[in-house]
């Protein structure tokens, strides 16, 4: 039996599909299982993979519309020389309910099984769980999983290293994000106080910034203080990334793929979603989301306005309502034994 699963959306989208990826592998053992995913970043959180035979991805990172048709109809022609038809195709949450219909006729694929989306369901994660309860109803969110193989953990204690940092040591993550004109992320300013503030608890372990080769020339500009302990920005694997992030007591930041994947690996995590669409929330049992205080960011689907240019929505972030978050994450921990702050 051949299937295709399919999430063609950003890093964070390939995380939340991944407990279809689990049920399909459950209730189909010896199918091949193909994963087609939109960019490279979100084929390489899946590297190393047991549940899925091969991975396909559509463009290098562009999400461009008219690339994302051509990736889909190269992929087609590709499937049709390599492996004929495709049995099923299962379909993550918020997909263009067009796609199905262009990979049914093109990539032949035979029965197709999509997500429901919100208001559905609250969230995109729980969208993706009553899909993957087709096939598995024992299925639930904590089935959300990165897998990290040696060869990552290996990457990450390698880089990790080179800065000073090693095995034994407790990790606290800190993720700048981008900022998208759409989609601003919390100022930078703010989570350097809070960084100075975690300090002053008498941290006993290490800080480290985690993210692209630009969000970590960003960090240096602005840390002037040179308040963390390392800048991995740039230098991490998406799986090397995830080896770091489950080390991790507490990973701060605003909403983007690494808070996802953070979530998923299970480090406890402290989400600023300035006016991202709270059906986006990152997964995690310990993942608290932050937002704006603003009216217009409370919406099932909030966008900043094109009239918009002073970001009010980022500076409307309750400041002391992140900072509890991350003390109570840190206090909680060390009366749990792990003997994080002096």
């Amino acid at each position: 039996m051949n299937i295709l699963a399919v999430t063609i959306g950003g890093l964070g989208d390939a995380v939340l599909y991944s407990p279809v990826i689990k049920a399909l592998r459950t209730r189909y053992p010896q199918a091949s299982i193909r994963l087609l995913v939109a960019s490279r970043l979100a084929a390489s959180a899946y590297a190393g993979a047991s549940e899925i035979d091969s991975i396909a991805c559509l463009h290098p990172g562009s999400r461009n519309p008219l690339r994302t048709s051509l990736g889909l109809l190269k992929f087609c022609i590709q499937s049709r020389m390599r492996n004929g038809r495709y049995d099923l195709g299962v379909y993550a949450t918020g997909l263009n309910p067009k796609v199905p219909e262009f990979l049914r006729v093109l990539a032949g694929v035979d029965r197709s099984v999509c997500g429901p989306k919100p208001p559905a369901y609250p969230t995109d994660i729980e969208c993706n769980v009553a899909l993957a309860r087709r096939f598995d109803s024992d299925i639930s969110p904590a089935d959300t999983f990165v897998p990290i193989s040696d060869a990552a953990v290996e990457e990450a204690d390698q880089i990790l290293q080179t800065t000073g940092i090693h095995g034994g040591e407790t990790l606290l993550a800190v993720y700048p994000s981008t900022d998208l004109s759409h989609r601003p992320r919390w100022a930078l300013t703010d989570l350097l106080e809070i960084v100075q503030r975690i300090k002053k608890l008498s941290f006993g372990g290490k800080i480290v910034v985690v993210g692209s080769q630009a969000e970590g020339r960003e960090w240096s500009h602005a840390d002037t203080d040179r308040l963390v302990d390392a800048n991995l920005c740039g230098r991490l694997s998406i799986a090397g990334s995830a080896a770091v992030l489950k080390r991790c007591c507490l990973t701060i930041g605003s909403d983007g793929g690494l808070m996802h994947i953070a979530g998923a690996v299970g480090s406890p995590a402290v989400v600023v979603m300035v006016n991202a669409p709270l059906s986006y929330r990152p997964p995690g049992s310990q993942t608290t989301v932050i937002r704006s205080q603003l009216d217009c960011c409370s919406a099932t689907y909030p966008e900043r306005p094109d009239w918009c240019h002073d970001a009010r929505c980022r500076q409307s972030v309750p400041f002391d309502a992140v900072w509890q978050a991350c003390e109570a994450i840190l206090t909680r921990r060390s009366h749990t034994g792990m003997d994080l702050l002096g």
